[in-house]
């Protein structure tokens, strides 16, 4: 895989999105900007990063793997053919020390520079196929009913002593 020249980081949250950009050698560019955590969100996004000549083949974006909410961004990105990183965030957290007050800016800042780093090692992000993650879907689901069937289980054998 070929080194991109700009490495974009994205802190995600349920609502909203910070993004930060670095690029090769290494210099934060700019200031970060906030986006919703929507489909109108991704869009003003990638027209974002178009505006700042950044195209999908000279960047690569990394997020920390924060389940649910990171999930439409994700999709999104690779539907529009840009290479997704999506890392633990215990990994990214173990990269850098901490100093100080901690924000989004600050993480977005972080991940960026993380990508820079470790680019070597980053693993590109693929959606699962469908059937997998529909299997996923229902092994979580079974694994939430059945720990809620053993719980009623208990309460009314309580309730009949």
């Amino acid at each position: 895989m070929q080194q991109p020249k700009y490495f974009i980081g994205v802190d995600i949250s349920s609502k909203s999105f910070d993004v930060s950009v670095g690029t090769y050698p290494w210099e934060l560019v700019g200031s970060s900007n906030c986006f919703e955590n929507s489909t109108e969100g991704f869009e003003e996004f990638v027209v974002w990063i178009k505006k700042r000549d950044i195209t999908n083949k000279s960047s690569i974006i990394c997020m920390e793997s924060t389940g649910v909410y990171g999930q439409g961004l994700a999709y999104f990105l690779v539907s529009h053919k840009y290479r997704v990183s999506v890392e633990p965030p215990l990994k990214v957290k173990r990269a850098f020390p901490t100093h100080g007050h901690k924000n989004d800016i600050t993480d977005s800042e972080n991940l960026a520079e993380y990508a820079y780093r470790f680019y070597d090692e980053l693993h590109i992000w693929k959606p699962p196929q469908s059937v997998l993650e529909q299997v996923q879907t229902l092994l979580k689901t079974r694994e939430q009913l059945t720990k809620s069937s053993t719980a009623y289980q208990n309460t009314l054998k309580t309730l009949k002593r």
